[in-house]
């Protein structure tokens, strides 16, 4: 659209039409003039006002711009223009803070608050020294647009301030203070805070304040705010009460205590939140009926617990909560299925830590259920009951375990797997014996290979010999990766077979494989995958034979270099580099010319293995290279190198860097290396 076509669309009576028009101003070579981007702030329509906020922002005129609409603040009713020139000041009014200082003086307590509110909004420290005295000024509606100003910008300058004036016999200011310290997450001591909630509307909306002081003097206020009629108050006092929990060390008995002798309008308040809060306030209810033991609680817990929105401190103080939660947990038999599977794991976890204290019936109740779950329809009940036997198995477990690992189920068959590894440290023989007649081609035959691992015995190297020829892709790859316990010259010849199989992740498990054994039977396997179609696979060859210092495969891995793919260029590079091969500098030259950044990369992990002179100039060549991943290898490498060369390229490199990741990153390494 022409000048002339964009100035009549910008008068069209259709908004949108206007909006088009201010869009392609900002297309215009010299700018906008200032006077026609006021017009747009001042818009009837929020989508052209929208769209003049993101032209305003590009003004090269910014000084002109800022004083323009600071103008504008004080003298206009134009609520639409107001707020627009409010955001606009947010985003180009940093470091003029003494414009603002001059229009405050000028004008009056009604334009002032708008003043006040862009000063926020540019979040820059340096208007905390004129927002100062407006905190303690005499016009109520000022402080607080102060108040609200200072949280925007935060710091600790602000926070203090804030503090200062907690103090302060206006209501309304005090709650505006304090609704804000809250929005920073401030803590603050009980000798701060307890002065400034004398007054039951203070308290209500400074239940998190409270709970972060993790005072003792705090929990009576907290107990009566979590009675509170409404569902907000009372669920913010929960959490907040989750808090102080957590935080009190000293008093942590007496805190429990208080919180166990509670009245029966908490513990409902409690029980109230724990079914129909929001996650956090299930997360602190369900912290606060364990701590303070209420049984009643219990399966409500239990269902936080299934549907994932307890913390890590409610696990662990059920998992401390001795024998005492036992029966309790055992009641909970008839609860739906996710909640009994629970209950059922952490009894049996309870009962095996505290055997002593444990009744022989409720032992043989724990173990008639483990039992009879076993075969239980539902996944997380037949889990649980596997994982149960991590305490209570024995060598008549091992076949039901087994059976488990033929469920459709991951998660049953995760459950058995951790059973049987656990059985395979106290009875291998009887593990090894229930996994003879185990479906290796079954849907667990990945989890069998698993355990077989875990046994040390020629039994199980014969059964991972049966896995290598499963139909099963991921059972060929765990058998792979379970042979690497043995080293033996025959097992590398195996091993080597999967190094062609159809599926390029048992090829790649085996080349790894291979990587790790001692023997030198791997290196003809891995010279073969050397000419794999498969790239990942060549790479993986060229770096497991890097690894290997196998000395006799140099001239194969420099083919490499001529490779199509990256991936093998780079293995190829950084394999020859460990190997010490005599041409890694001419393919350092090469890699470093190369337009590729992985083989860029390569090249540059190749140079730090040269000399220390070769290594400076060729690693350097990295601190100008386009990507910044690039730069901050080659940082990482010359900082490594540590020589008075190495840190003049980086004070020279900091210079003209213009990323500030990268820029931190060079500033650190010099601070830490002076």
């Amino acid at each position: 659209m022409t000048q002339d076509g964009l100035d009549e669309a910008f008068h069209s009576a259709d908004p949108d039409v206007r909006r088009r028009a201010v869009q392609g101003m900002s297309l215009r070579p010299r700018g906008t003039p200032l006077e026609q981007i006021v017009d747009a702030l001042s818009d009837s329509d929020w989508r052209v006002r929208r769209e003049a906020i993101s032209l305003a922002a590009q003004s090269a005129e910014r000084d002109a711009l800022i004083d323009s609409l600071l103008a504008r603040l004080v003298e206009t009713d134009n609520i639409g223009l107001r707020n627009a020139a409010v955001e606009v000041l947010g985003m180009v009014a940093q470091g003029k803070a003494h414009r603002f200082a001059d229009a405050l003086a000028g004008a009056g307590g009604g334009a002032q608050k708008f003043l006040v509110e862009a000063m926020g909004k540019t979040r820059d420290p340096r208007m905390i020294d004129h927002l100062e005295p407006l905190v303690r000024g005499p016009d109520g509606n000022v402080a607080a647009a102060a108040v609200e100003a200072l949280v925007c910008i935060g710091g600790s300058r602000a926070e203090g301030l804030l503090k200062e004036r907690l103090s302060t016999p206006h209501l309304f200011l005090r709650i505006s203070i304090l609704e804000g310290l809250t929005r920073l997450g401030t803590r603050l001591t009980w000798s701060e805070l307890g002065p400034a909630v004398d007054d039951v509307i203070v308290r209500r909306i400074s239940a998190e304040l409270l709970g972060r002081t993790g005072a003792p003097e705090a929990l009576e206020f907290l107990l009566d705010l979590a009675s509170d009629p409404s569902p907000q108050t009372s669920s913010a006092a929960l959490r907040a009460i989750a808090v102080l929990a957590r935080e009190t060390q000293g008093d942590r008995a007496e805190l429990i205590d208080r919180l166990s002798a509670s009245n029966e309008s908490f513990r409902r308040a409690l029980h109230e939140a724990l079914l129909h809060g929001d996650t956090p306030t299930r997360q602190g209810a369900a912290y606060l009926a364990v701590l303070c033991r209420d049984q009643s609680a219990l399966e409500a817990v239990l269902q936080a617990v299934a549907d994932d929105v307890v913390s890590p401190e409610t696990v662990l103080a059920l998992r401390t909560s001795g024998s005492v939660l036992i029966e309790p947990l055992l009641m909970q038999r008839g609860s739906e299925p996710r909640v009994w599977a629970i209950a059922l794991e952490l009894a049996a976890e309870l009962s095996h830590r505290h055997l002593d204290e444990v009744p022989a019936a409720i032992r043989d109740r724990i173990r008639s259920l483990i039992e009879r779950d076993l075969t239980d329809a539902v996944d997380a009940v037949r889990a649980a009951a596997a994982e149960s036997l991590l305490w209570w198995g024995d060598p008549r477990d091992c076949r039901a375990l087994v059976e488990c690992l033929s469920s459709p189920s991951h998660q049953v068959r995760a459950a058995a797997t951790s059973a049987l590894e656990g059985l395979a440290k106290r009875v291998p023989d009887a593990v090894e014996d229930a996994l003879r007649e185990a479906d290796l081609d079954g849907p667990g035959g990945a989890d069998i290979a698993h355990v077989l691992s875990r046994l040390d015995s020629a039994g199980a190297e014969e059964l991972l010999k049966r896995g290598l020829h499963s139909g099963d892709p991921r059972t060929r790859r765990a058998a792979v990766q379970a042979l690497a316990i043995a080293n033996a010259s025959d097992m590398a010849q195996l091993i080597g077979y999967a190094v062609a199989d159809e599926d390029i992740d048992v090829q790649i498990a085996a080349v790894r494989t291979l990587g790790q054994m001692s023997t030198g039977e791997a290196d003809g396997p891995l010279g073969t995958a050397l000419d794999s179609p498969f790239a990942p696979t060549r790479a993986e060859a060229a770096l497991a034979l890097g690894r290997r210092e196998a000395n006799g495969a140099i001239p194969r891995i420099r083919a490499l270099l001529e490779d199509k793919e990256p991936v093998v260029v780079s293995a190829a590079l950084d394999a020859l580099a460990w190997l010490g091969d005599s041409e890694v500098a001419k393919a350092v030259e090469r890699a470093l010319s190369h337009a590729d950044d992985e083989i860029f990369q390569a090249g540059l992990r190749a140079a730090r293995t040269l000399p220390v002179h070769d290594a400076e100039r060729l690693v350097s060549r990295g601190l100008a290279h386009s990507a910044w991943n690039v730069r901050m290898l080659a940082i990482k490498l010359l900082l490594d190198l540590d020589t008075e060369r190495t840190r003049l390229l980086l004070r020279r490199a900091l210079r003209d860097e213009t990323d500030s990741m990268v820029r931190h990153a060079i500033e650190s390494g010099l601070r830490l290396g002076a």
